[in-house]
């Protein structure tokens, strides 16, 4: 308690010291308990010195006894199962729950991110006072959004997508999420001549439907693997991608499966198997007393190793372990986040050589005033070549 004897009587330290007694004894079970205090002045003033009154403080508890759920009733789950509320829950019926069990089940519950409103209600049982009936009133959200947007960037040219996102399939906390984007090049001028001469009139030469480049992805996603820990999610992507860069054009397709498992909620570990297929066209760089490029698709080497023109096959194992800082995942304005990664690539036929891949990266974010803020991301890695046997 940070109450000390002989210390100032100060009413905020007494109810402070209160609420931590209350709180221990409902983090024992007693979550009827009630607690009183009384201040009591010394009637004989024999400490009184320096003008010094000195008081006793007195504390009542009244713990009650220790409550059991007898019933569990949920209310508003319209489309999500009852299964996946109860494995949420961090007790069971006719045992023992103290405060902190019924907090972390309000908390794992929320952060399924299936309700706009979560509240929990206990009701003592008529005749037996130490079992309570438990009352869980849900408000779903809606499982279903979709998201369409456009844009033009002296990078990507025009520029559009949608995006369709499930969050509850079969009312099983399922993720599924549909998406698709295109561009299509145009401000080949920005790179200067006889460069943008170069580039655009190999662009032109590709068919219309290779000019666009596009990214088009399925995926799942089992935020709770049952039988699990609650922070272990299994997760599956199917996605195709073309890619039109100075030098190559490439086109892939990718199956992605993974286990991601949250250590601590800034630490978070993942481990993921990926199958990839890739059609890669190299160019000749062009080369003049001003331009000197890598030739052809020499930056790919040295990112993921492929040399040459040719199909690519490779059965590729990682594992990751990122720490996240940020305060929002999704829209950080501030924090730093973190990650490293292991890939040991598998070449499955003889265009390409199995590698290893380390690289880590790291994203800082810093608020300067209102809206305004600086983004600073740092990326490095290291391919290391095998010999084929």
């Amino acid at each position: 308690l940070p109450l000390r004897a002989s210390s100032e009587l100060n009413y905020e330290i007494i109810e402070k010291s209160k609420k931590i007694l209350l709180d221990r004894l409902r983090n024992q079970g007693f979550l009827d308990a009630h607690i009183e205090y009384k201040i009591v002045p010394l009637i004989h003033n024999d400490k009184k010195e320096n003008n010094t009154s000195w008081y006793e403080l007195h504390f009542y508890l009244r713990p009650g006894k220790k409550i059991q759920i007898k019933t569990i009733t949920i209310i508003g789950n319209i489309l999500t199962h009852e299964s996946v509320v109860y494995n949420s829950l961090t007790f069971t019926l006719n045992s023992t729950v103290t405060q902190s069990q019924i907090d972390t089940s309000y908390h794992d519950l929320f952060n399924l991110n299936l309700f706009n409103d979560i509240d929990i209600q206990r009701y003592p049982d008529l005749i037996q006072k130490e079992k309570n009936h438990l009352y869980i009133f849900l408000r779903e959200q809606k499982p279903q959004s979709i998201e369409i947007g456009g844009g033009l960037g002296t990078e990507d040219g025009i520029r559009s997508s949608i995006k369709y996102e499930h969050a509850n399939i079969g009312g099983y906390d399922i993720k599924l999420s549909a998406r698709a984007t295109a561009n299509y090049k145009l401000f080949f001028f920005l790179y200067g001549e006889p460069l943008a001469s170069a580039a655009y009139n190999r662009f032109m030469v590709l068919p219309l439907a290779d000019r666009i480049e596009r990214e088009i992805g399925l995926g799942l996603n089992y935020p709770r693997v049952y039988g699990f820990s609650k922070n272990t999610s299994l997760f599956g992507d199917i996605v195709n991608l073309r890619n039109n860069a100075l030098f190559y054009s490439e086109e892939e397709s990718k199956l992605i499966l993974g286990l991601s498992h949250r250590v601590t909620p800034p630490i978070n570990i993942t481990v993921q198997n990926n199958v990839e297929l890739s059609n890669l066209q190299c160019f000749e760089a062009y080369h003049t007393t001003t331009y000197s490029f890598r030739e052809g698709c020499g930056w790919l080497t040295t990112v993921r190793n492929k040399l040459e023109s040719g199909s690519y096959i490779y059965d590729i194992v990682s594992s990751s372990l990122s720490f996240d800082f940020r305060n929002d995942r999704f829209f950080p304005s501030k924090g730093l986040f973190f990650s490293f990664s292991w890939q040991k690539a598998f070449s499955l036929n003889t265009a390409g050589a199995d590698y290893n891949k380390l690289e880590g990266m790291t994203n800082f974010y810093l608020p300067v005033f209102g809206p305004l803020q600086i983004a600073l991301s740092l990326k490095s890695g290291k391919i290391i070549t095998l010999p084929n046997d």
